[in-house]
């Protein structure tokens, strides 16, 4: 993938983190910080994956809005699963944010126990009321990296 594909997909990407956590937050009370959990499968962080690139976000957002957010890394799809449902019922955080969509499933059939609670899951999709979800094509990006080449030579 060409290093200006990667840009525009994590400037989508931030965009969407800025979306979901800056509207949940003017929606709830603004002078109580939200409460954010962020479950992650490995290898987390420091790969310059989506899991970054939330990362990137969130603290961007920081600068703008008081968030309280914390991470949390599973070895695997199954612990990923008992994280979130940790989360769930501890009734401490006001979003859970998934990322990765090979944690689609498991967000799905918790989501769906947990009505009142509300999740995001960044690189899958989940059909649920009380979830938002967002997906990215590779291709997408370069796309529209073209696009912006051609723009940039005609303008």
């Amino acid at each position: 993938m060409s290093s200006r594909s990667s840009m525009i997909a994590s400037i989508v990407i931030v965009i969407v983190v800025f979306s979901v956590v800056g509207g949940f937050i003017f929606m709830t009370n603004p002078y109580v910080p939200a409460k954010i959990g962020v479950v992650v499968s490995e290898p987390g962080f420091g790969d310059l994956s989506m899991a970054d690139q939330v990362e990137t976000g969130l603290q961007e957002l920081g600068g703008d809005i008081v968030v309280d957010y914390e991470y949390f890394i599973a070895a695997d799809i199954a612990e990923a699963g008992t994280i979130i449902t940790q989360l769930t019922e501890s009734g401490g955080y006001d979003l859970i944010i998934v990322i990765g969509g090979e944690l689609a499933g498991e967000l799905s059939t918790i989501a769906l126990a947990h009505p009142s609670q509300k999740y995001a899951c960044i690189g899958g999709e989940v059909l649920a009321d009380n979830v938002v979800s967002t997906t990215f094509n590779l291709h997408d990006g370069a796309f529209l990296a073209g696009i912006l080449a051609a723009e940039a030579s005609i303008g």
